[in-house]
């Protein structure tokens, strides 16, 4: 009778603990959460290797005194150096065609014009190059650049810092934008 209730108590308490997650799975839920590729009404072309921020954007980061402390803009200048995600293509992410770096480079390399007639013919009308995310405040805000392209004159991006509101995403602020 021991042994049963033993038993019991044992498997009681290894039941109730809930598992932490790690690292990795959280980044993955706040990429996705951040992320809404299914809200889409086509298939995205993602390029596989995470874009990267364009200087002139960074100025107005590195005076936002009002969001960040300059121990924060540092750590954020550190995650630019060492992105936390070096290839999209490892998240399964749904209506997304990744499409690897190495062959959207080379479809443009060249005539730019020429470039978008295969691209427009094999892939489809746009592609779109985001930023590792850079989570910050216990993943309460983000960081994310992210340009759009669909032809040789036809495109835009922004570095926008996201807020998490009442477990939402929101764009708080946007540092850079641009368009052709």
């Amino acid at each position: 009778m021991k042994n049963i209730i033993l038993l019991f108590i044992i498997s009681f308490f290894v039941g109730c603990t809930e598992k932490e997650e790690t690292q990795e799975e959280i980044l993955n839920r706040e990429i996705k959460s951040l992320f809404k590729f299914e809200d889409n009404d086509g298939e995205v072309i993602l390029i596989s290797k995470p874009a990267e921020i364009y200087e002139h954007c960074l100025e107005g980061l590195k005076n936002d005194t009002l969001n960040f402390n300059s121990f924060e803009i540092q750590q954020i200048l550190g995650q630019i150096k060492k992105p936390v995600i070096s290839d999209w293509s490892v998240f399964n992410f749904e209506n997304v065609k990744i499409l690897d770096h190495k062959v959207w480079v080379d479809i443009f390399k060249g005539n730019l014009e020429n470039g978008w007639k295969v691209f427009q013919k094999k892939y489809g009308s746009r592609y779109l190059a985001i930023s590792s995310p850079i989570f910050l405040k216990n993943y309460s805000y983000c960081l994310v650049f992210s340009h759009s392209h669909c032809g040789s004159n036809c495109g835009g991006g922004s570095f926008i810092l996201y807020k998490r509101i009442n477990g939402k995403w929101e764009i708080s602020k946007q540092y850079c934008n641009f368009m052709s």
